[in-house]
């Protein structure tokens, strides 16, 4: 069998209909579930307003601590919704 008489691999839609709740921080779990969100899962990562990812403060420049501008946050989050939950209160239960 030649490489051409093979059919396209559909890989980005691979996971399409999947969706994943994403409580990961740091690198490790977010890496994961991008690649989930790269094969087309619905990715939604959820964080605590008090204890937000760490690389959120990964600031590109000195002096920024702005938390949506970390290059490495968001490209370890593309491809996913998220939220902030309080899930100490009974709405954030639900």
């Amino acid at each position: 069998v030649k490489p051409t008489d093979l059919p396209p691999l559909n890989r980005q839609n691979a996971l399409e209909g999947v969706r994943v709740i994403d409580f990961t921080w740091i690198v490790a779990g977010p890496q994961c579930t991008r690649i989930l969100g790269d094969f087309g899962a619905e990715v939604i990562k959820i964080e605590s307003e008090s204890n937000m990812d760490y690389t959120r403060g990964i600031s590109p420049v000195m002096g920024t601590d702005s938390p949506n501008k970390s290059g490495l946050f968001n490209t370890l989050n593309r491809n996913k919704r998220s939220l902030t939950l309080n899930v100490m209160h009974p709405r954030g239960m639900e």
